[in-house]
Order: C-alpha cells, then structure tokens, then sequence
C-alpha cells in the first residue's frame, strides 16, 4: 500500500471526527436552548409534582402522570429537559413506601444545564436550583434539621451567584430560600433576608407557578410569625394586617388568615381590636367552608378567654359568653377535622368545666384534653407548635378556674420549653458558624494562591491588590461594627418593650408579679393599691378607642408623676393598674390616691375630642407586712376594690392583710 495512501486514510478519519464531533457541538447548543412557553410549561409541571404528588389536593397522582406523559419531558434531551427529568425524580427519591413520581434519569446533571437555564430564565433557575440544594441535603440528612449545615452556605453562595445577573427577582426568591433555612435556626437571619426580599418577591404576576410559590402573602405571614415569635407582637400586627389586606384584595381570605393578627392583638391587650379582627373572620367565612366556621369559632372563643382572664372582675354575662362560644364549638358538625384543629373540641369542653364543673370534673376534662394534646403531636410532622400551645392552653384553663398556682405552673414550663429550643436552636447554628469559618479560610487560601499566581504574572498590580485588601477588610470591620451594635440594640429594645407597657409606660403585669415576689419577702412594710378607671369602659364607647388610650396614658402619666421613685406601678388589667407603696402606711397611701383623684379631676381636656370630660378611679389598698402570699394579697386587693365601687367613684377601701 502506497504511503500516500496511508496518510490520506488517516487525514480522512481526522476530518470524519472532527466533523463528528462539530456536529454534536452544534447539536449540544441546539439542545441547551428552550423556549419560554417549555420552560413555563416545565415549571409549572414541577410545581405540582412538589405539591401536590402524594398529598390530598384537586389533583391526583393519575393525573399528574397523565401531564409528565404529555409534556414529553422525559424524552427531551436538553439542557431543561436534563434539569427539570432530575429535580422531579429527587422529589420523591426518599419518598419510602409512598408512590414515585414515574420518571427516571438518563444522563447526569451537569454545570451547563443549569448555566443555560439560568440564561434563558434567571427567576426559575432561581427556585429550581434552590430546590435542587434543598431536596439533595434533605435526602443526605435523612430528614433531619441538621440539613440546614449543607443548605445554608450552599444557598447563601446560590444568593451571591444571582447578585451577580442584577436580576431582583432572581436575587428575591434566592433570598425566601434562604430566609426559610433560617427560620428555625436564625430567625434574625430569617427576617433580614425576608424584609430584604420583600420589595422585589411575586404578587402573583412572575411568568409560572415555581417563580410565584414564594409570594408576597408568604413573606408577610413569614414575617409576622416570626415576630409574633420575638414578642414583638406590634410588627407582627403591622405584617399581618398588610397579609390580610393582600389576601382581601386577590379574594381569597379566609377565617385562618386572621389567626396571627388576632394572637398580636392579644397579645398587645387590645381586646378590641382583636374582637373587632375576629368578626372580620367570621364574616370572610364562606357557608360551604365549615372548616374555616370552625376556625372563626375558634378565634372567637381564644378572644373571649383572653378578655375573660386579663379583667378578672369580668360579669356572669361575660362567663356565659365564653361558655356560649365553648358549647358551639362542642356542637359544630364538621367531618374530617385536620390534625392540627383536634384538639379544640376536649378543649371547648375543659374551658365549661373550668367555668361550671366540679373540681373533679374539671380535673378529668382537662386529662383529656393533654391527652389530645399527646396525640395530635403524634399526627403532625412539627410537634413544637403543638406542645408549647398545649402548654398554654393549660394555663389559660387554670386562670378561668383561678388556679393561681397551677396556671404558673404551666406558664413555667412554656418559658423552660421556650428556653430548651433556644438552646439547641443556638447549638445548631453555632455548627453552622464553625462550618462557615471553615469554608471561609479554604476560599482565603483559594483566593491567595490565585493572588500570588497574579503577582507573578502582573507585578504592577501588587500596590493595588494591597489597598484592595485594605479596603475589603476595612469595610467588613465597619459592617461587623454596625452589625453588632444594631444586634446589641435590638437586644435591649426587646428587653425593655417585654418589661413595659407600650401605651402607658408601666410596668407589665409579668414584670409587675415578679418584682413584687421579692419585695414582699424585702419590705417589712408596704401597701398594694388595685385601681381602676371609673366608668372606663363608657368613655371608649362614647368617645371612641383614640380617647381611650389617651385616658390610659394621662393617667399612668399622672401616677408615675405623684409617686416616688422607690414605688412601682404597673397596668394590672385593661383600665386596672396596681401600685406597691414602699415602706408606707394606709393613711399615707390613702393621701397620695386622694391627691391623685384630685389631680385628674382637673384634667376635663384630651386631644382627641372636643367634650369635656374628668376621670377617676376607685381603688382597694392592702398593707402588708413582712412576707406575703402574692395570690392572696391580690385577691384581697380585688375585694378591696369591688367594695370601693360598691360605694361610688373616687372611693378608697384599706385594710391590713389579716382581714382577707
């Protein structure tokens, strides 16, 4: 064979492949291209794939199979058609004995895929990826929480990576990703990267269902949530109302979507407020919803409680009432009650023991509902949420009996709960700071040995890379210093805002009871004086709730004005508050309440109306002397009241301790 011949054989099979191979690169670019309407159509068919495969919904797992079928998403050999064939396989790939979605895998997933999805639609890359970091460390730890080691700096990196595209969106949903990691973990965290999303999250208008999961309803219930969980109830009101009128305005609010604003209520004393939120909840109920009646029936009853305990001097009328909405509970007809509602029926009953039964029936009313308690913690996936408003439920049980000691009791074991998933809460996250460092020095030392291969090649660049350093490591100094210093802020705005009242400026009636605990066992000598607004509850419904609040302020404003530093005042109850008189007398004390009486009797103008109008208030004063019995003198206190106002306005019942 002639030699020429070998080598045009050769140059022949050379040309071959790399025609071959030019081929199959045109191919590929052909393959990682797809457009909108497929992505869109892909979307949305993972969506449901996440959400409603394996779940009780509109749509069953026939039907979904039927749409994969249709889509041809596991014949499409593209780049989105790759990514797309693997997150719906993961979705369900630690599924156990429950049924898989059926599609199966052909080729790996690989860094291109996903650059072109990321090209071609930044907002769904956005999501789809997140979800792929998610599901795969959700499967790596087996469930467990600790994924959040893996997910967090994988997500935060997802985060940076999108910064990049300057697409807002994308950055919004990478940022609700990562902002739900921290919830359980960070909630600070949590919260700075929801608030920081929150301009730029979907209401509903992004081009397909993965783009619009986390929307703006969601971030708002997030945020509120959150805060109501930081006893910051007034940003939880202030998120939740804003979460309430979105769902208003898209027309689909339910009785459930009161539930947070109305516990903020509560939880900032405006009974109100809160009753005002829970017929809002009962008129948003549609008739052909019973779960949601049910619900508002529930809200009802909780506001109910709420305003029966905080003014315990509430009128038999106001025991039926919250008897009334128990027994309607109790006969709701309503099938296939979900787990996290099982509780509220033994619990409607325990509440009409508490306020009827014998002591023994009460007792064996309230067993059933712990164990309903038990057992709901057992269905449900989350069983904190569970226990800790089990625990609350107890107490409040205890207060309508007016078991003192044992709703302490429960209230006790709330914070210990509180207390025990903080500390493994920071124990987690502690991990997570120690995984970062980390992964921090391994990309200083990257990023050095890439700076010395540059200086090697650039020398020139050696005096500006230096002042770069310089710069970076001073901007990082100041952001940590503002950093610590809001932290350090925020701790003390939360401290204060826990120890006083918002709108008056005293004392909580927490703070109140546990100061009083240890003065009692200080003072050899003391009085405690319960007041309350004579005719109070007149003035809110003739001049309006604005010249309620101002009347409460003007008032604690005037006591705290009047009486000595060494004194405490605290607002017991809506119009009640309750002073303790260091090392005094009833005569003394009966002097400063007189004066007081005086002082506000000359106060006739307000703000926020043009009537003129005085206030007063009656009042019980006790002496106590050495240590005490917080329950009984309270008590006796109450006593002391109720005969003052037997007796008229501005009177002052006192007595010594013995007398109760």
């Amino acid at each position: 064979m002639p030699i020429w011949f070998k080598y045009f054989r050769l140059i022949s099979i050379i040309a071959f492949l790399f025609l071959a191979f030019a081929s199959h690169g045109a191919r590929s670019d052909e393959l990682t291209t797809a457009s909108p309407q497929k992505i869109n159509e892909y979307a949305d068919l993972l969506h449901k794939v996440i959400y409603d495969w394996n779940y009780p919904s509109a749509l069953s797992n026939e039907a979904i199979e039927q749409q994969i079928i249709k889509s041809g998403v596991q014949q499409d050999e593209s780049s989105i058609g790759v990514i797309f064939r693997h997150l719906m396989a993961l979705s369900t790939a630690d599924n156990g004995d429950h049924q898989r979605v059926p599609i199966y895998i052909k080729s790996p997933l690989l860094d291109q895929h996903w650059q072109a999805l990321k090209e071609a639609a930044p907002s769904t890359y956005a999501y789809a990826h997140a979800y792929y970091l998610y599901v795969k460390s959700v499967i790596e730890y087996k469930g467990s929480a600790r994924r959040v080691i893996s997910t967090i700096p994988e997500l935060s990196r997802h985060k940076a990576e999108l910064l990049k595209t300057g697409d807002k969106s994308a950055v919004a949903i990478a940022s609700m990703w990562l902002a739900m990691e921290y919830l359980d973990t960070a909630p600070l965290k949590a919260i700075s990267e929801i608030e920081y999303a929150l301009p730029h999250v979907s209401n509903g208008n992004f081009s397909n269902a993965l783009e619009n999961e986390l929307d703006k309803p969601t971030a708002l219930i997030w945020l509120s949530h959150k805060y109501l969980e930081l006893k910051i109830p007034s940003k939880a009101l202030e998120y939740a109302t804003q979460f309430i009128e979105i769902k208003k305005q898209k027309k689909t609010l339910v009785a459930s979507d009161y539930v947070i604003a109305i516990r903020a209520a509560i939880s900032l004393s405006k009974t109100d407020l809160a009753q005002a939120l829970v017929e809002k909840a009962k008129s948003a109920t549609k008739e052909d919803i019973p779960l949601q009646e049910y619900i508002a029936l529930a809200l009802e009853l909780t506001v109910f409680i709420d305003s029966y305990i905080t003014n315990n001097k509430s009128t038999f009328d106001e025991k039926l009432r919250v008897a009334s909405v128990a027994q309607k509970l109790q006969n709701f007809e309503i099938d296939n009650i979900p787990s996290q509602f099982k509780e509220l029926e033994p619990f409607s009953k325990a509440v009409e023991s508490a306020l009827f039964s014998d002591s023994s029936s009460f007792e064996q009313s309230v067993e059933v509902y712990k164990t309903a308690i038990k057992e709901q913690g057992n269905e449900l996936a989350f069983t904190r949420n569970t226990t800790l408003n089990g625990l609350l439920g107890l107490r409040d049980l205890y207060l309508l009996r007016e078991g003192t000691s044992k709703a302490f009791h429960y209230q006790r074991k709330y914070d210990d709960a509180i207390v025990k998933y903080n500390t493994e809460l920071f124990r987690l996250n502690d991990t997570l700071g120690v995984n970062s460092l980390s992964e921090d020095i391994e990309l200083a030392n990257y990023r050095q040995r890439e700076l010395e291969t540059l200086r090697n090649e650039k020398l020139g660049l050696t005096a500006s890379m230096s002042q770069l350093e310089t710069t970076v490591i001073a901007l990082l100094a100041t952001i940590f210093g503002i950093l610590a210093m809001w932290l350090w802020l925020a701790k003390k705005q939360n401290a204060s805002s826990s120890q006083f009242d918002s709108l008056t400026g005293a004392l909580t009636r927490r703070a109140m009871l546990n100061s009083l605990k240890k003065a009692l066992k200080r003072d050899s000598s003391s009085c405690v004086a319960l007041l309350d607004i004579d005719n109070f509850k007149r003035i809110n419904e003739k001049f309006g709730h604005e010249v309620g609040d101002e009347v409460l302020a003007t008032f604690s404003q005037t006591i705290r004005g009047r009486i000595r530093k060494s004194d405490k005042l605290c607002r017991y109850g809506n119009e009640e508050f309750l002073i303790y008189f260091t090392d005094s007398n009833e005569s003394h004390v009966k002097r400063v309440l007189d004066e007081l009486n005086q002082s506000l009797s000359k106060l006739t103008l307000w703000k926020h109306t043009n009537e003129r109008f005085a206030v007063s208030f009656s009042s019980g004063v006790l002496k106590v002397n050495g240590d005490a019995n917080l329950d009984t003198v309270i008590q006796c206190c109450d006593k002391l009241l109720q005969t003052a106002k037997q007796k008229g306005h501005s009177q002052v019942e006192t007595y010594a301790l013995s007398v109760c």
